[in-house]
C-alpha cells in the first residue's frame, strides 16, 4: 500500500520532512503467493550526499530482535536475507528511533548509523530468502563507536564511510589527496589495497579524522588467562589517576614502599612478557606496578629517590610501548611524555635516551611522521658527544632510536633520510658486535635488517623486501621482533600477489605470537583482503585464521 497522507508518512518517518514518495511492497512466499512477509519503506527527503535515499528493513521472526538484524553485508556488494522471515500478516517496520537516514539514534544501548540504499537497488527488490543482491555497494546498518564491531571492514570501506559522513564527493576527496577519481573508487570498492601508511595518513588528514579511525584502532584487548577481566580501562585509570600528580599520592599509600631491587625485578618481568608478546599479562600487571613505582618515588630520598625516578620512567616506557601495540595512541603519548619527564628528573642518560625512543614511537603511532623524524635528529644531537666512549647499552638505545626514525622518514616518503638513519643504525650495530637485548631493545644487525625490509615496503620497494625478508634468520631475537617481521614478510608476498606464501608467513607468525597478530591492524587487513579476493570459498586455513582474528 502507498503512504498517501502526511499523517501516515509522519507515523512511518517521524523525524523526516514531507516525502517525495513512499512505497510499501510485499514479497511472495514459496508456499503462499499472497503472504506479506517483508516491507520496504522509502524516504527520499533525507537522502545522503551520495544521492541514495532508501532505508531497508527485514522483519525478523523474533519480536525482540531489531529489524536491521536482517541486513548483513557479504563480500563487496551483497545483500542477503539471513534470518527467517516474519509470519504472515506482520508488517516489517524500522525500530523506534531509526526512521530517518540522516540522524544517528540510540537503540538498545548501541549507537547505530542507518544508511540508505541506492535507488538503483529498488528495481531488484524484493528478494527471496537465501538469495543475494549484487549491485551497487550497499551499507545497511552500521554499528559504530564499538571496539571490534568494525574489524570486518576494510580500510577502503572506512574511507567511503567517512567521506559520506563529511559530505564529500569522490572528486573532492581525490583532489585533496592528489589522486584520480578512478583510484579512489577502486580503493573504496576494495579493488586496490591501501598498503602504505603514508597514503592512509593523507586520506585521514583530508577527511579530518585520526589515523586510527581508518585502521580500526584501538582494538579490543581480548580476555585471556593472562589478562583476566581487567584490561586497558584499568591501565587508563592508573595513568590518569589525579592523585599521582598531587601531594595526595603520599596520603593514599599506607604501606611501606617496595624495595628498589624488587621494583627493578618486576619491571624486568613486564618487559620480558612484552617481548614474549603476552599482551594481556603486561596490561594486567602494569596498573599495580605504576602505583608501586609512584609510591617508591615519593617515599625514598637522596640517591634512592633518583633511582626510583629512573624506575618510574622505565615503567611508563613499558606502558607506552604496550599501548602503542593495542592502538591506544593518545594514551601512549601521555605515558611516554610523563615517563620522559621522570627520566630527565633522574638524570639517567640511558633511560632518557630510551624514553626519547618511546616518544618517537608515540609520534609514529599518531601519524606524525615528520615530527618523529625531527625528534630522532634532535635526540641524536643530544647523545652525540658521548658516543665515542659509549657502552653497549647506549649504543643499543642510540641505534634503536635511528631505527624508529627510519620508519618515520619512510612513512613520510623521505627516501634520503631513511637511508641515512638506517646507515647510522647499522654503524651502531657494527660497533655493538652482534645481536643483543640491552635495555630491552633487541638491537643488533638482525634488527637493522628487519627495518630495512619494513622501510622498503613503506617506500614501495617490494622487490627489495622480497629479496631480503624471507631468508632473514630472526631465531635469536625475542618473539615480538620475530612475529613483527613475519607480518612484514606476509605483506610483501601479498603485494606481489603470492597469497599462499603470504598466508604461510602470517600463520607462522601467529604460531609464535597469537596475541600480537590478533591486535595488529595489518594482519587483520591482510586477511580481509585475501578473503575478498577469493572467487570461490576460502580455504579452511584462511577461514580459520579470519575467525581467530575476528574479521568474519
Amino acid at each position: 500500500m502507498r503512504l498517501r497522507h502526511r499523517s501516515e508518512y509522519r507515523r512511518a518517518f517521524p523525524d523526516c520532512a514531507v516525502p517525495q514518495r513512499g512505497t510499501r511492497r510485499h514479497m511472495k512466499d514459496r508456499q503462499s503467493r499472497t503472504q506479506p512477509v517483508a516491507t520496504k519503506q522509502v524516504c527520499l527527503s533525507c537522502s545522503l550526499p551520495s544521492g541514495s535515499g532508501a532505508v531497508e528493513a527485514i522483519a525478523p521472526r523474533s519480536p525482540r530482535a531489531s529489524a536491521v538484524d536482517g541486513l548483513r553485508s557479504i563480500g563487496r556488494a551483497h545483500l542477503r536475507i539471513s534470518p527467517p522471515l516474519a509470519p504472515a500478516g506482520r508488517a516489517a517496520a524500522l525500530p523506534a528511533g531509526l526512521a530517518c537516514a540522516r540522524r544517528v539514534h540510540s537503540f538498545s544501548s548501541v549507537v547505530m548509523d542507518v544508511f540508505s540504499v541506492c535507488r538503483d537497488t529498488r528495481k531488484q527488490w524484493p528478494l527471496r530468502p537465501g538469495k543475494e543482491f549484487r549491485g551497487p555497494r550497499v551499507i545497511h546498518a552500521r554499528l559504530t563507536g564499538m571496539r571490534g564491531m568494525t574489524d570486518h571492514l576494510t580500510i577502503g570501506e572506512r574511507v567511503a564511510w567517512y567521506r559520506r559522513r563529511r559530505g564529500m564527493s569522490q572528486e573532492v576527496l581525490a583532489g585533496l589527496v592528489g589522486r584520480t577519481v578512478d583510484w579512489l573508487s577502486k580503493v573504496e570498492n576494495d579493488r586496490i589495497d591501501l598498503d602504505r601508511l603514508s597514503v592512509i595518513k593523507s586520506l585521514a588528514v583530508a577527511l579530518d579524522v585520526a589515523l586510527g579511525d581508518l585502521l580500526a584502532e584501538p582494538s579490543l584487548l581480548d580476555w585471556s588467562p593472562d589478562s583476566g577481566d581487567r584490561t586497558v580501562p584499568a591501565l587508563r585509570a592508573a595513568i590518569t589517576d589525579y592523585r599521582q600528580l598531587t601531594p595526595l599520592a603520599a596520603l593514599a599509600q599506607a604501606h611501606e614502599p617496595p624495595s628498589l631491587t624488587e621494583l627493578r625485578s618486576e619491571i624486568a618481568d613486564v618487559w620480558h612478557a612484552y617481548q614474549a608478546s603476552r599482551y594481556g599479562l603486561v596490561v594486567r600487571r602494569l596498573p599495580a606496578l605504576l602505583a608501586e613505582a609512584h609510591h617508591a618515588a615519593s617515599a625514598y630520598q637522596g640517591d634512592q629517590h633518583t633511582q626510583a625516578l629512573s624506575l618510574l620512567g622505565q615503567t611508563y616506557h613499558a606502558a607506552a610501548t604496550i599501548l602503542v601495540k593495542v592502538g591506544e595512541t593518545d594514551l601512549a603519548w601521555i605515558a611516554a611524555e610523563r615517563g620522559l619527564t621522570y627520566a630527565q628528573n633522574s638524570g639517567d642518560q640511558i633511560v632518557v635516551a630510551s624514553l626519547l625512543r618511546s616518544v618517537t614511537h608515540a609520534l609514529l603511532s599518531n601519524g606524525r611522521y615528520d615530527a618523529a623524524a625531527q625528534l630522532t635528529n634532535d635526540a641524536a644531537g643530544l647523545l652525540q658527544s658521548d658516543l665515542s666512549q659509549a657502552g653497549p647499552e647506549l649504543l643499543s638505545v642510540y641505534g634503536t632510536l635511528f631505527l624508529a626514525g627510519s620508519m618515520a622518514s619512510a612513512r613520510a616518503e623521505d627516501r634520503t633520510t631513511t637511508q641515512a638513519f638506517l646507515k647510522e643504525a647499522a654503524e651502531s650495530a657494527r660497533r655493538l658486535g652482534g645481536d643483543a637485548n640491552h635495555v630491552w631493545t633487541a638491537f643488533g644487525p638482525t634488527n637493522v635488517a628487519i627495518h630495512q625490509v619494513a622501510t622498503a615496503i613503506e617506500l614501495g620497494d617490494v622487490q627489495v623486501a622480497i629479496d631480503l625478508g624471507p631468508g632473514l634468520d630472526t631465531s635469536a631475537l625475542p618473539i615480538e621482533r620475530r612475529a613483527r617481521h613475519g607480518i612484514a614478510v606476509a605483506q610483501a608476498f601479498s603485494l606481489w600477489n603470492r597469497t599462499d606464501e603470504a598466508l604461510e608467513a602470517l600463520l607462522q607468525a601467529e604460531h609464535l605470537a597469537p596475541e600480537q597478530i590478533r591486535h595488529h591492524y595489518l594482519s587483520r587487513q591482510l586477511v580481509l583482503s585475501w578473503i575478498r579476493r577469493q572467487k570461490g570459498k576460502p580455504s579452511h586455513r584462511l577461514s580459520d585464521l579470519a575467525r581467530r582474528l575476528r574479521v568474519t
